[in-house]
């Protein structure tokens, strides 16, 4: 029963919620309006202790007065001084990156990640340059999809084998570097 004199309200007062939403400049649609005023009607019902009576003329200006205050009034000063970076004033069919974005983009647009893993790649491929035992066990490593029997049963050793010869690969390139 309720719901059904909320919507009579929103096909009685549907020129008043499409005004609001209008006057949004597109930040909400006729369907938000409508959802903002089911929530502001259950505010001020808990504000006042009783529910909004949807048939109640006075009610009925009361929601739309607070939502208009909510969504188009507040809203403005909220927005007042921001700037769409989404849109271009000039032509909305191209593609348009926005001057402040560039501004914004912290070391010239370079995403903080591609700059770990580009510097993660180089530390990589000095590793890989130089010639030693630990070279040749990544590479190994990496043929075999990093499955280290896979590796033992190419070497043929045993996996325990494997592993300590990793490790001590791994430890002389720690330690000391390859000549050349």
């Amino acid at each position: 029963m309720p719901m059904d004199r909320f919507e009579h309200f929103v096909a009685q007062r549907k020129k008043d919620l499409a005004r609001i939403a209008r006057r949004t400049a597109g930040e909400y649609e006729f369907e938000d309006v409508v959802g903002e005023a089911f929530v502001m009607a259950a505010e001020i019902g808990r504000r006042r202790d009783h529910a909004v009576d949807w048939s109640s003329r006075t009610d009925q200006e009361q929601v739309l007065a607070y939502l208009y205050q909510k969504l188009v009034r507040y809203e403005e000063r909220t927005v007042v001084f921001a700037v769409r970076l989404d849109k271009s004033e000039d032509d909305e069919s191209r593609d348009f990156v926005h001057p402040l974005v560039r501004a914004l983009a912290s070391d010239g647009g370079r995403d903080p990640l591609a700059m770990l893993v580009e510097r993660e790649i180089q530390q990589t491929s000095r590793v890989e340059q130089r010639n030693c035992l630990a070279t040749a066990y990544v590479r190994l490593l990496r043929h075999f999809d990093d499955r280290m029997l896979s590796v033992a049963d190419h070497l043929l050793i045993s996996l325990a084998h494997g592993y300590r010869c990793c490790k001590k690969a791994r430890l002389l390139a720690s330690n000391q570097f390859a000549i050349g």
